[in-house]
């Protein structure tokens, strides 16, 4: 997971300002790591879906 996260985030930096290309998910009730995305913003400043319990529904569905 960790090398997936650091090219996902390598790729993050690669795209303009407000481009949504990253959207950190959780499946499990573990926080989001603090890892830096660079420009003083870390994972957890995006907003990322919880994929369990009863969040499962309503985050899953299609936006």
């Amino acid at each position: 997971m960790n090398e997936e996260l650091t090219i996902a985030i390598d790729e993050y930096r690669k795209r303009p300002p407000g481009r949504t290309w990253l959207i950190p998910v959780r499946f499990d009730s573990g926080g989001v790591p603090e890892w830096d995305l660079g420009a003083g913003r870390v994972l957890s400043d995006l907003n990322y879906a919880d994929l369990f319990g009863k969040a499962y529904a309503a985050q899953a569905a299609p936006w």
